[in-house]
């Protein structure tokens, strides 16, 4: 049997994958509390990095991974695998491949 994805949850948490290049352009498009939370984190979308921004409740509202340029990752494989250690608890889903 071939492996599949599981199927969308729609309660998953958001992990947006953004490459540095592209980082101004979505954090313009993002709510301004999203925005400012990146921004006060210093996330610059280095490959490797990511910040959780928080929920109201406490909790996470979405993920922001780091990555990077094209001449960095060319350099190595698996540059989202380390992410996953990181996180709470829960489901997510990837945006932005």
């Amino acid at each position: 049997m071939p492996p599949e994805f599981a199927p969308p949850q729609p309660d998953a948490i958001a992990i947006h994958v953004i490459e540095q290049i592209d980082l101004e352009t979505f954090l313009e498009a993002q709510p301004d509390r999203v925005a400012t939370w990146a921004r006060s984190s210093g996330f610059s979308a280095a490959l490797g990095t990511s910040v959780l921004v928080p929920s109201d409740d406490g909790g996470v509202h979405t993920v922001l991974a780091g990555y990077g340029t094209a001449s960095t990752r060319e350099r190595g494989r698996f540059h989202l695998a380390s992410l996953a250690a990181s996180l709470p608890e829960g489901t997510y889903r990837l945006e932005g491949l």
